[in-house]
């Protein structure tokens, strides 16, 4: 997994707002030399800044679908699980952090634009960078855990 995913959720990429836009085909997977999966590159930002006020968990059921519906495909679902959930939270750490540390340089990223409550993109953006600071992550490593089903019968994973 790599900053696709994280980054497709903390920006709301969306289809209407209800369903996260992921794994939905815009996706391209760059494989190594033995054919194993790199890295995912997005080929279509469409539906970015879509859902920009709800909770990132409530999309928890989107994130797991990659997993779920590949249980079959492959040879250890739970080692893919476990994978995909760490790299998820590496992600997701990885751009909270980033954030909390440029605070201004982000806010003050899109200062230029139109300003409207409405919904402007000026306004989206304000959201976004508030939902994110604000998400608690093992809430949501929680809530996405819960809806993967190779996991919901495993060991619990103890993390140090």
């Amino acid at each position: 997994m790599t900053q696709i995913e994280a980054s497709s959720l903390i920006v709301g990429r969306s289809f209407d707002g209800s369903r996260a836009a992921f794994d939905d085909g815009d996706e391209v997977v760059r494989e190594d030399e033995q054919g194993l999966p790199l890295e995912i590159l997005l080929g279509d930002h469409s539906g970015a800044f879509t859902e920009y006020q709800r909770a990132l968990a409530d999309f928890a059921s989107d994130y797991a679908r990659p997993v779920n519906s590949r249980e079959s495909l492959v040879a250890k679902p739970e080692e893919f699980a476990r994978a995909y959930v760490e790299a998820f939270r590496e992600q997701f750490l990885h751009m909270q952090g980033d954030y909390r540390k440029r605070r201004r340089a982000f806010e003050t990223l899109f200062k230029h634009c139109r300003y409207d409550p409405a919904g402007s993109f000026g306004y989206r953006w304000e959201c976004v960078l508030r939902r994110l600071d604000q998400t608690d992550a093992e809430s949501l490593l929680r809530a996405l855990r819960k809806e993967i089903k190779v996991l919901q019968t495993a060991e619990p994973l103890v993390t140090a």
